[in-house]
């Protein structure tokens, strides 16, 4: 997020969510990247804005 490690996933552990700090979101766009070295779920997890 805007190039702050946000943290990592995986699907057997028990982590559900990742939380973004607020000092790491800017005022307008900000910028999320995602990097998958595994195969991609058949559903994409989902996105929620707070």
């Amino acid at each position: 997020m805007n190039g702050f490690n946000l943290g990592r996933y995986w699907s057997a552990g028990p982590q559900r969510a990742l939380f973004v700090p607020g000092p790491v979101l800017g005022e307008g766009e900000n910028e999320v990247r995602v990097l998958e070295f595994e195969s991609a779920p058949a559903q994409a997890p989902a996105l929620k804005s707070v």
